[in-house]
């Protein structure tokens, strides 16, 4: 029982770091500072998740090369039993597409 709930969690919070990396991209891409843009945008997504915050269980790296953003987020957590699992979501936009 313990595997299925352990198995669910983390293709939940796989999904949920996906989803933070391409909406601090897509967010990033519309502002004149795209990099910060896109970091906060990351962080104001997870609001209200255990840990969502920078340097505690949350890392979002930001890169801005030939008008492409890429965003990284990487989020830790415990499991079932007390293992420990990173997470890694990455999502790149070019400045100037409407996603």
């Amino acid at each position: 029982m313990a595997s299925i709930v352990n198995i669910s969690v983390v293709s939940n919070m796989q999904t949920l770091v996906n989803e933070a990396a391409f909406e601090g991209a897509r967010i990033g891409i519309k502002s004149d500072t795209p990099e910060q843009t896109a970091q906060m945008a990351v962080l104001n997504f997870g609001d209200g998740i255990t840990g969502w915050k920078m340097g505690d269980r949350l890392a979002v790296s930001t890169s801005l090369k030939n008008d492409m953003l890429t965003v990284e987020v990487r989020y830790t957590f415990y499991l079932l039993g007390g293992q420990q699992k990173t997470l890694v979501g990455r999502s790149s936009l070019r400045i100037g597409d409407t996603p």
